[in-house]
């Protein structure tokens, strides 16, 4: 293999919020700097926008997974405001809770307004990709598919932004089998798969899981929904009976933790996703290992996923595997949080840019290791474990994690990297209802007319969340 010095070679896997946000970052670097370097962006999808594209309206079950879990009637679960890039919003007009068009055509404007779409390479599939070298010098060999043929490419840096919703997490419980077997109409299937509740009419069902697709498809369709540990994204429907966590599957029913039994016809798990790249795991760079390991019992020439969780990485983001150089590979849009993904994604890539840039700026890896492990150490003191609790931030903290890592990328820059308003989004409790409202007025035009700037859109969620509230106590 030869290897031209004087040319460094990046590769982004994913053109999704993730990889466009790493994408522009780089290209915001001093052109003097990045002029000779080669920055590919792999996307195995025909066009950008990675969970936002509508392809499988009818996927199938359960041969293949779908490019997306998308189904046609979303709408999303936050402000649109809290899903933008920094400097760049919405167009004016554009509802509150947006549908999946309104995202797709926001996230390919971004990628033609920055000019982003000749480094992206579409329907090209990352097939594997192993590290040639030592824990000091290498390159990574990238093969990929494109049009059925095979091709290999050498990267200095490996970035991964190919998202997290393709692997779902299919739990099962005792006696399963044979509750499905008191049947022909019964089934349990993933929210992966689900597209809407024509499939579901006249059919009683059990939705599994209290995040943000549990959530909507439950208020959309579902009469039930058990009530889960995990953080509820958004308001539930008095409609809907809330249940306990299973217990175990009965020939007539499924029991719950509390003994109660009820018996339905379909159960959809909305019970997330795992954390796995096969491209990494094909190459030896990533190893699937058992969810009671920890890195205390690992040494640490690869990184590991127990399907939750990948480590070791720091701040989620930098691979502290020792084969290669800490700034080799790198993640961003791994974590999942109470706010938009646009304005994370640009905090890690800044991060990770800076790495590549300087990499004097980084500590060792035995001291980023040390990092790591002090912030497990936090979480544990909550009583959580971080191989359970994974890439999920907590409460509150999402901001302030930000707000590090530029600080950590840029060292002497004063000022915060998430403003204020983008902090105040948070407060607005009412501001679901109150846009639910404005559409059953049909008030739409009235509020939205001459918002455009991020100030504007922050002031009409204020403004929404009071009027929602003063309302409630009359």
């Amino acid at each position: 293999m030869v290897i031209d010095a004087t040319l460094k070679a990046v590769a982004i896997v994913g053109a999704g919020t993730a990889g466009l946000a790493m994408m522009k970052t780089l290209l915001d670097l001093p052109e003097a700097q990045r002029r000779s370097w080669n920055i590919v962006v792999f996307d195995r999808q025909s066009e950008v926008g990675g969970f936002w594209p509508l392809y499988d309206e009818q996927p199938a079950k359960p041969l293949n997974l779908p490019l997306s879990p998308l189904y046609s009637h979303l709408v999303t679960n936050v402000p649109i405001p809290m899903m933008t890039y920094p400097d760049f919003p919405f167009p004016s007009g554009t509802p509150l809770f947006a549908n999946h068009r309104h995202c797709l055509a926001y996230f390919k404007r971004y990628a033609s307004h920055y000019r982003l779409e000749p480094y992206i390479s579409l329907n090209s599939e990352v097939i594997s990709a192993s590290w040639v070298g030592n824990s000091t010098n290498g390159q990574w060999e990238v093969s990929y598919e494109q049009a059925g043929t095979r091709h290999v490419q050498f990267f200095d840096h490996l970035i991964v932004a190919a998202g997290v919703n393709h692997f779902p997490i299919v739990s099962s419980w005792p006696g399963q089998e044979l509750w499905l077997q008191g049947s022909l109409y019964r089934s349990v299937t993933h929210a992966v798969w689900y597209r809407g509740p024509a499939s579901f009419a006249g059919k009683r069902v059990l939705v599994i899981g209290g995040a943000a697709s549990g959530i909507d498809i439950a208020n959309r369709h579902l009469p039930l929904l058990p009530s889960t540990p995990d953080p509820i994204y958004g308001a539930i429907s008095s409609k809907v009976q809330r249940k306990p966590a299973v217990s175990h599957f009965v020939a007539n029913g499924i029991v719950f933790v509390d003994n109660t039994v009820i018996d339905v016809d379909v159960v959809v798990l909305a019970t997330g996703y795992e954390k796995r790249v096969p491209f990494l795991e094909a190459g030896k760079a990533l190893q699937v290992v058992d969810a009671q390991i920890t890195i205390d019992d690992l040494h640490c020439r690869t990184l590991f996923t127990n399907r939750r969780y990948i480590f070791p990485l720091y701040k989620h983001t930098l691979s502290l595997a020792d084969a290669y150089p800490v700034n080799a590979l790198a993640f961003v849009g791994l974590n999942t949080a109470k706010v938009g993904n646009a304005m994370l994604d640009i905090a890690q890539s800044i991060f990770i840019a800076q790495s590549i840039l300087h990499p004097d700026l980084l500590p060792s890896r035995e001291k980023l290791l040390s990092a790591l492990a002090a912030d497990e150490h936090v979480l544990r003191e909550q009583g959580l474990d971080p191989y359970v609790q994974g890439h999920t931030l907590l409460d509150g903290v999402a901001d302030d994690y930000q707000d590090e890592l530029v600080a950590l990328a840029q060292p002497g820059i004063c000022g915060p990297f998430v403003l204020k308003w983008r902090r105040d989004l948070m407060k607005w409790i009412h501001v679901r209802a109150a846009w639910k409202r404005v559409e059953k007025l049909g008030n739409e035009d009235t509020w939205l007319k001459g918002v455009e700037t991020e100030e504007e859109w922050a002031k009409l969620i204020c403004d929404l969340d009071v009027w929602e509230a003063v309302d409630c106590k009359l």
